[in-house]
């Protein structure tokens, strides 16, 4: 089991993000995503100091890697059916949230191909 202290590094970045942007919600956001990308990867990531008061949270190649593995493994258990005794109610949360954003995105694409199609062939 991992300790807190694992994960001082990667709450430093949100110290550092919250130093750059002036922030607290910043620091709050960076460091929490550095912590889940040190879950996953076993180090943290980097943070890039941007223009005007602005900061990057940077995975490195390997990290990248390693979280794309890791995605796919998430989608492809999400995917398949388990023998799982516990079982997460996620119906009522993505049932709406297709219908509010992607089935109306889908509409649009088919609307726009369909104008375009027309505004090409007159």
């Amino acid at each position: 089991m991992a300790d807190i202290a694992d994960y001082i590094q990667a709450l430093s970045i949100g110290t550092d993000a919250s130093g750059i942007t002036g922030k607290p919600a910043d620091g709050f956001v960076a460091g929490g995503f550095a912590a889940f990308v040190q879950a996953i990867t076993g180090k943290p990531p980097a943070i890039q100091q941007l223009p005007d008061r602005k900061a990057r949270v940077v995975l490195s190649q390997e990290q990248v890697v390693i979280m794309r593995k890791w995605l796919d493994s998430q989608f492809w258990s999400v995917m398949k059916k388990s023998d799982s005794s516990l079982t997460l109610g996620m119906g009522p949360v993505i049932v709406p949230w297709a219908l509010k954003y992607l089935i109306p995105a889908a509409l649009l694409f088919v609307v726009a191909g369909w104008l375009g199609h027309w505004y090409l062939t007159r």
